[in-house]
């Protein structure tokens, strides 16, 4: 196999965003339907909940994006879950910059009223929710990822939710050696660091490495995420997991800040989430 390098038309090194973690409970007020990884139904009506609290300028670019749990366990992506009234659900969601400080944020309620394409025309799902936390996820939480994973001489990188990494233009079925991803970690920092601010000191090195794989068991899945207006539109990823050798420490940081951020397409709908651990089997 040949190696390959980063594009030579990426910046030397990029930003990483400022980011925090924010938890929020969420009740439905009145049964809900919705597809069993809910990411874009949610974020639309968190946003619109914290604009009428003030907190967002009504039209400017929302700092606030969704890392939705699966409602049911093991289901395709666009299986349709109904969630019953009055059923709290910790809801964790990524928030880029500090305008407004988020840490203001915690403890603030306020009801969330969005459409529901789902429950038919007209219909409207209506909660109630609640700040309950938020953590600073750059700086030191990177680099406590980074030391707790550099013993381990070989790593399991597991797709939580569909990994959509495209190549030339082409979707990968399999993760192959990494470059895509890398990239996506790359393109997608900064993004969100000019949109939103970049950490101190936070940045991804000029040269990312391939990824050694030592077994690769991700598989490509489809599914149809909901689209506007209801529409649903055919959408494809990947998910399992794989056996990589430990990379570079450079490389390393750049997966760990994919890790925190997600990659590749769709993650608005939820996807690109995946983790990082020691291989227990080595």
């Amino acid at each position: 196999m040949i190696a390959r390098a980063m594009p030579v038309d990426d910046p030397a090194t990029v930003a990483v965003p400022r980011t925090w973690r924010l938890s929020l409970a969420l009740t439905p007020s009145e049964p809900t339907r919705l597809p069993a990884l809910p990411g874009s139904e949610l974020r639309g009506l968190l946003r619109q909940g914290l604009e009428r609290l003030g907190r967002l300028r009504r039209g400017a670019p929302s700092p606030f994006t969704l890392t939705p749990q699966w409602l049911e366990p093991d289901a395709a992506p666009d299986r349709l879950v109904d969630w019953p009234a009055g059923r709290p659900m910790t809801i964790d969601g990524l928030w880029f910059g500090t305008d407004p400080d988020p840490a203001a944020l915690v403890g603030a309620g306020f009801n969330a009223v969005g459409w529901q394409p789902l429950l038919g025309r007209g219909r409207r799902a209506r909660f109630t929710s609640r700040v309950e936390r938020a953590r600073c996820d750059t700086g030191a939480t990177i680099d406590q990822r980074v030391a707790e994973l550099m013993p381990s001489l070989t790593l399991r990188l597991r797709a939580v939710t569909p990994l959509a990494l495209r190549e030339r233009g082409e979707m990968r079925t399999t993760l192959g050696d990494g470059m895509a991803l890398l990239v996506s970690v790359r393109h997608r920092a900064r993004r969100l660091a000019d949109g939103f601010g970049a950490a101190p000191d936070e940045a991804i090195a000029d040269r990312l490495d391939p990824l050694t794989v030592l077994a690769d068991e991700m598989v490509s899945v489809r599914w149809r995420r909901v689209g506007r207006r209801g529409r649903t539109v055919p959408a494809q990823g990947l998910m399992g997991a794989a056996r990589i050798a430990r990379p570079a420490p450079e490389t390393l940081r750049a997966l760990v800040v994919g890790e925190l951020l997600r990659v590749g397409r769709w993650t608005a709908f939820g996807a690109g989430r995946y983790t990082l651990e020691a291989d227990p089997s080595a």
